[in-house]
């Protein structure tokens, strides 16, 4: 008999302690398969696991990438009979096909969950918005510069307008560098970020 923690039990099933916990208290995992008693009870991962099979709900065993094909229930709609030796094959097709169907909507339910909490963003509002946020930077850089150019002025005893002229000049210098440099590095970035998510914990894999 091999026994783990409740955390160690979750990490094997790929799920959350907290859902072990679930399971205990819903009875998909029944006390005789619980070792101890209360918070240091370790799980019968053997007994366990038989019992979480045929108490979980198949599409969530398969959210949690506990299934596999062999265990997959044979598709119930009637179908012509195959030649000799092709039903398993037929049976097999169905089964991949299911999964497959099963695993997209469980990643396009975590991607809409990521989308509601604020990992996935408008690109083109994001893009919008920045450009507002370095106008506003520049604004207030080139509005300042003939406060700096009279502090400059008094300081040096420098003509206020030659100083405020030469600041003006070296800051579009400035500015046109930093756009080329921008524009090279943007040309680097993809279109598109791929992101993988665990559908049981819609987060980011």
């Amino acid at each position: 008999m091999t026994t783990l923690s409740k955390k160690n039990f979750a990490s094997l099933k790929n799920v959350t302690p907290a859902r072990v916990s679930q399971w205990i208290a819903e009875g998909k995992i029944g006390r005789d398969a619980l070792v101890g008693e209360g918070t240091r009870a370790r799980i019968n991962v053997e007994l366990a696991t038989e019992q979480l099979k045929g108490r979980l709900d198949w599409n969530q065993r398969i959210a949690n990438s506990q299934a596999t094909l062999d265990e997959m229930p044979a598709p119930v709609a009637p179908a012509p009979a195959p030649a000799a030796g092709g039903a398993s094959a037929l049976d097999e097709q169905f089964k991949r096909e299911r999964l497959e169907g099963l695993q997209r909507e469980n990643r396009k339910r975590a991607e809409e969950e990521a989308a509601r909490s604020g990992r996935f963003v408008d690109s083109q509002a994001a893009r919008a918005e920045m450009t507002k946020i370095a106008s506003r930077v520049v604004a207030i850089i080139d509005g300042a510069l003939p406060e700096i150019a009279s502090v400059l002025a008094a300081k040096f005893a420098l003509p206020q307008r030659d100083v405020l002229h030469l600041l003006r000049a070296e800051f579009r210098n400035v500015r046109q560098r930093a756009a080329s440099s921008l524009r090279a590095s943007a040309l680097e970035v993809p279109a598109f970020a791929e992101a993988e998510f665990d559908p049981d914990r819609g987060s980011e894999a």
